[in-house]
């Protein structure tokens, strides 16, 4: 009976370790694909496409995993946003960049759902 318990503990644990890691490969490709365009950005409102394009993109990641809050704590989403951010501020001209919202999930949500 220990050996079946033991053996169901670790299959759930084994699900919500690929899932968490699945959403947080998902966070951390949305911030590099956006970080990749950023460096081809021309103007501002370049930069404010591709913002709209990462929140959307954010917002259907939250969607998709309800424990998508799991996946922030990785270091490796921290480091993609992080590059993000700093693509952005490089991009952007006039400091444009400090009027724009933040592109994280929780901000997608708000975003995304004030806009419907």
């Amino acid at each position: 009976m220990k050996k079946l318990v033991f053996f169901q503990a670790l299959l759930i644990a084994v699900v919500m370790l690929v899932s968490c890691s699945s959403t947080s490969s998902d966070f951390i490709n949305a911030y590099e694909e956006a970080t990749e365009e950023l460096e081809t950005a021309t103007s501002n409102e370049d930069c404010d496409k591709i913002h709209d394009k990462l929140m959307h993109r954010l917002y259907e990641i939250t969607q998709s995993d309800e424990n998508w809050e799991e996946a922030l704590a990785d270091e490796d989403v921290k480091n993609a946003y992080e590059a993000w951010y700093e693509a952005l501020k490089k991009a952007t001209t006039d400091n444009y960049y400090m009027f724009m919202v933040h592109c994280t999930p929780k901000s997608a949500i708000e975003y995304c759902e004030n806009m419907r």
